[in-house]
């Protein structure tokens, strides 16, 4: 056991004697949640609306453009067009040019927290009180599949086409 021990600190010592870590500035001072890379562009969403693009892989970022002013909860790309975010207030916003321009649905009364696609068309979305919403067109329609807890559904993801893990 303590040579285990042993073997297992001696392996993480060089891990933790080469990592580096460093600050990048970003355009804003609001909280930011969750980063997106798709082909190599970056997008980090944050609160009140802030959305960030960076085509260098982070080392700088610039404002995205959208009518978004509540939180963006989540972000996903289906291929580096077509891409999706929700908000706090339950829109589900869609951009098909790479995230120069973004248009939204207004889907739920509450919040949206996490959404995933399995392929272009086959998407899913959940929010608050347990709320799901599902598309089978690209995010052109979503659909309610009702209240599945009275808890708030943070992180959704297809396993495969018949399963979805919140």
């Amino acid at each position: 056991k303590m040579n285990n021990l042993f073997t297992l600190l001696f392996s993480l010592i060089p891990f933790f004697l080469f990592a580096y870590w460093s600050e990048v500035p970003t355009p804003t001072n609001e909280d930011l949640n969750k980063i997106e890379i798709v082909n190599g562009t970056a997008f980090c969403i944050g609160n009140n609306g802030i959305l960030l693009k960076s085509s260098n892989l982070g080392d700088s970022w610039s404002f995205v453009s959208t009518s978004a002013t509540s939180n963006i909860t989540s972000i996903k790309f289906t291929n580096s067009t077509d891409g999706y975010f929700t908000t706090s207030s339950g829109k589900i916003y869609k951009t098909t040019n790479g995230g120069n321009t973004w248009s939204f649905k207004n889907v739920h009364e509450g919040g949206l927290n996490a959404i995933d696609f399995l392929n272009n068309t086959t998407g899913i979305t959940g929010g608050d009180n347990g709320i799901f919403y599902k598309t089978l067109d690209g995010g052109s329609s979503w659909v309610s599949l009702g209240s599945k807890s009275i808890y708030a559904i943070n992180d959704l993801t297809f396993i495969n086409d018949t399963l979805v893990v919140a």
